[in-house]
């Protein structure tokens, strides 16, 4: 049931992608041989990314971020290149053992769109959480918009945040119904 909900959203997510594009790609056969070069360095380009979440190297980020990019998190704009490293740096901290696999992965003009799972144990501070020692596992979807160029030019990542405070011990009281 989960894969089926996990390729209903990887589908909707295509065909709203594919719904806002306004560009017209040139699809003769002198096109072929170009796009595939982009779509290879594309999919090269989101593996090194995610590798980059778990390795403690990220010399290679700029060559893959052009200099506009701009990182959206659960739709919140988490802002650019600087900010990407931090934000890695900072995950790495609070989960060093953090692994990350694809489980779908697609690509669509310039855009590859990546359903994951990434679980870790809880070792460093996580916001305002100290370390707890305890494991923890969330999905998400990953959204890469590159250039022409094949640079990355916008990362639209979605995960549940509420799922790795659960793991970490966390829950949620509903509101007190009782009146005042």
């Amino acid at each position: 049931m989960r894969s089926f909900s996990l390729l209903a959203a990887l589908c909707f997510f295509l065909l709203a992608a594919s719904a806002c594009t306004d560009n017209e790609v040139s699809t003769g056969p002198e096109a072929e041989p170009d796009r595939q070069a982009l779509e290879q360095t594309m999919r090269e380009a989101n593996d090194q990314i995610f590798g980059m979440w778990t390795e403690t190297e990220m010399n290679e980020l700029d060559a893959l971020l052009a200099p506009n990019f701009q990182r959206y998190s659960n739709g919140e704009l988490v802002g650019g290149v600087s900010e990407m490293k931090s934000l890695m740096e900072y995950f790495r901290v609070a989960f060093p053992d953090v692994a990350y696999d694809h489980e779908i992965q697609v690509i669509d003009d310039h855009r590859v769109f990546t359903s994951w799972s990434a679980r870790g144990t809880h070792e460093g501070n996580f916001g305002d959480v100290p370390p707890t020692g305890k494991s923890i596992e969330t999905h998400g979807m990953t959204v890469l918009t590159f250039d022409d160029d094949g640079k990355i030019v916008e990362d639209r990542s979605y995960f549940n945040e509420a799922a790795i405070l659960n793991d970490l011990g966390y829950t949620i009281t509903p509101p007190s119904t009782e009146s005042k």
